[in-house]
């Protein structure tokens, strides 16, 4: 009787591991993209400039742009990437100069960034006083990559900003 019960407890450990039930649900499919690049787009209006320098003196303005995803992983592994969007929708990626009309003074957009903030400075090369339309809005764009984008694309020159956009068909 003892051997009679060993052989059935036997018996039942083996077919309760068979698997008879069917597959779970699909679950609901994710976001598109790639979840190691974010981007944000900000539109400053001529307010939103503050004044760098000494009281009175506009010799350089800048705008500080709050983004969540600038971390210090992201400072010190991956990218930070700033464009100014233009009036037509073109992406210019910063640093940008502009001499227009021809033989004038350059205008400078340049980017920096710290955690959790992209800042835009705005500056005549000579350092002259300016002001922005009190109508104006300009509008820029942060992109933000992730440091593990670069072992799995060491093809890409992560020192070249251009090389980033192509790699990753920003």
């Amino acid at each position: 009787m003892k051997k009679l019960f060993i052989y059935f407890a036997a018996l039942l450990l083996i077919s309760a591991c068979g698997k008879d039930g069917a597959p779970g649900a699909t679950g609901p499919q994710g976001p598109s993209g790639n979840v190691n690049v974010h981007s944000s787009t900000y539109v400053v209006s001529s307010s939103q400039w503050q004044t760098a320098g000494t009281s009175g003196t506009d010799y350089e303005k800048f705008v500080d742009l709050s983004d969540p995803y600038i971390s210090q992983d992201i400072l010190d592994n991956g990218a930070v990437l700033v464009y100014w969007i233009t009036s037509s929708g073109i992406n210019i990626q910063l640093p940008y100069q502009n001499v227009f009309p021809a033989g004038s003074v350059p205008f400078i957009y340049q980017p920096s960034a710290a955690v959790g903030t992209a800042t835009v400075e705005a500056y005549y090369s000579d350092w002259g006083s300016f002001s922005f339309n009190a109508s104006s809005q300009i509008k820029f764009k942060v992109v933000t990559i992730d440091g593990s984008l670069r072992v799995t694309h060491p093809e890409i020159n992560w020192k070249d900003p251009q090389s980033i956009v192509t790699g990753l068909n920003l």
